[in-house]
């Protein structure tokens, strides 16, 4: 035991610390990630087993998903204040012994409970991903490291599905769970060896008050995403609106007024920061309807199995796991700017190659169009990341780590508010239903105006993200 504390040890004082950081921020990364997408392809044998209908069942997924939305900003905040070492560090040791509990629930009421408290860890760790590898690696490698945590996320992304399924079918349910504790177990051990003992700010206290009220916001805007989704809009979801409105002004109010706040607004005054959120918003509210319907399209007008529309849905992480390492390198030699605006300019020619969707002889077209979706998010992701993360001082990097995931949980939230108003107002809802009189050609027709629709808000959403990185990093010169 001693020998590998003091192999450890030389570990953490040696030339090579960074990369053993980056490692082991990897792993918390990929697990966090993984256990987002894993779950849910083992929710019909989790209900069968544990007698829980889909109504509990969803809480198994929403849950995991609320507690991260909500404690984000307040992780990233306690990071600045206590140390990123010891937040991190606690978030993987509550995430390893939470997935222990949760492949030992009984029914679904402890299944729920249990990944409630994974979600604890999982945002503890979100929370400091970008954060610790920013505070390690100087700024000539910054880009390459940050590239490799975007690949993880990608494959994080990918892999949940796959081998939730392979685990669910070999070991059962549980086995999705147990997968995590070997791994975080050796991961919660390195944290507390090679991760820097730095990153602590000054004696503040944390602002509750101003947590509680975004806690609050986000959540109505997940909810409503929730309500869009299954009814459409109406008296229950234009409340939630209005709920995730009025939150977010109090949220603004509560932190120009406290003297130690949540969210420090003065950062939004930098404008690399102001401008890199900003992109990072709209490049998920444009991707998210089309990851949401495209399924729909793939299913009801070319009748591909949902096996099939799998494999044809991967084409996008996969190509952002590729393109995400190569776009971090290239950002450490050349300027990262440029890279932003290249992104989205790589999405627009896979949305336009979509946009051209037509009921017949399209389906090559759409793993080629998802694949320069993936390549534009990968190359813009991760340059955009690295000029945010450096724009700021190193007492706020967990709390601008926090602002750039609760960036993407918005964009997709309301990305997914969109794609729901536009299946509604083009008539697919009424489409699907109507198979009688209407006939499968007017629902396929339906369906492919739907989508293209879709595209077409996608297009001029990431344009948008195209001037605003062209214009707003233009002016911003090299230190």
């Amino acid at each position: 035991m001693r020998r590998w504390s003091r192999l450890l040890g030389k570990i953490k004082h040696s030339s090579s610390q960074r990369w053993w950081v980056l490692a082991n921020v990897s792993v918390g990364t990929f697990m966090a990630t993984l256990d987002s997408s894993i779950v849910n392809v083992a929710l019909p044998t989790i209900g069968k087993e544990l007698y829980g209908d889909v109504n509990r069942l969803q809480w198994v997924v929403t849950g995991y998903l609320v507690t991260i939305a909500s404690l984000l900003l307040v992780f990233g905040r306690l990071s600045d204040m206590v140390g990123r070492k010891k937040v991190y560090s606690t978030g993987f040791f509550i995430f390893t012994g939470s997935s222990t509990l949760c492949s030992m629930a009984q029914n679904v009421g402890q299944l729920v409970v249990f990944r409630v408290l994974q979600g604890f860890g999982a945002a503890m760790l979100m929370a400091n991903t970008l954060a610790l590898v920013t505070q390690v690696f100087p700024e000539e490698e910054r880009g390459r490291a940050l590239g490799i945590s975007g690949m993880v996320v990608s494959a994080g992304s990918l892999t949940g599905p796959a081998l939730g399924g392979i685990l669910v079918g070999t070991l059962g349910w549980r086995a999705i769970f147990w997968v995590n504790v070997p791994v975080g177990l050796l991961g919660s051990i390195l944290s507390y060896y090679v991760l820097p003992s730095g990153g602590v700010g000054r004696r503040e206290k944390l602002d509750w008050v101003g947590a509680l009220t975004f806690a609050v916001g986000i959540n109505s805007l997940l909810f409503l995403s929730f309500q869009v989704s299954e009814q459409g809009w109406n008296g229950r979801t234009f409340t939630l609106l209005l709920i995730s409105i009025l939150s977010y002004g109090l949220f603004y109010i509560i932190e120009k007024r406290t003297q130690f706040p949540l969210v420090d607004l003065t950062l939004f005054q930098n404008r690399v920061f102001l401008v890199g959120n900003g992109a990072r918003l709209l490049i998920f509210v444009a991707v998210a309807p089309v990851m949401f319907l495209l399924p729909f399209y793939l299913q009801l007008v070319q009748h591909l199995s949902p096996q099939q529309v799998g494999a044809v849905m991967t084409a996008f992480p996969l190509a952002m796991a590729v393109t995400a390492p190569l776009s971090g390198r290239l950002s450490d030699y050349l300027s990262p700017r440029p890279l932003t605006v290249i992104g989205p300019l790589v999405q627009i020619s896979g949305l336009l190659l979509l946009a051209g969707l037509i009921t017949e002889n399209s389906l090559i077209v759409i793993p080629v169009g998802l694949a320069l979706l993936g390549m534009g998010m990968g190359i813009f992701q991760v340059p955009n990341n690295t000029l945010v993360m450096g724009s700021v001082p190193d007492r706020r990097l967990s709390i601008a780590n926090a602002l750039i995931s609760v960036m993407r949980n918005i964009g997709t939230i309301l990305g997914v508010g969109v794609a729901v108003l536009i299946f509604n107002w083009r008539g697919a809802a009424d489409a699907m239903v109507i198979t009688g009189n209407a006939g499968p050609a007017w629902e396929a027709g339906v369906m492919v105006r739907t989508i293209n629709s879709a595209l077409y808000f996608s297009l001029l959403i990431v344009g948008l993200t195209a001037l605003l990185v062209w214009k707003g990093y233009r002016r911003y010169k090299e230190a």
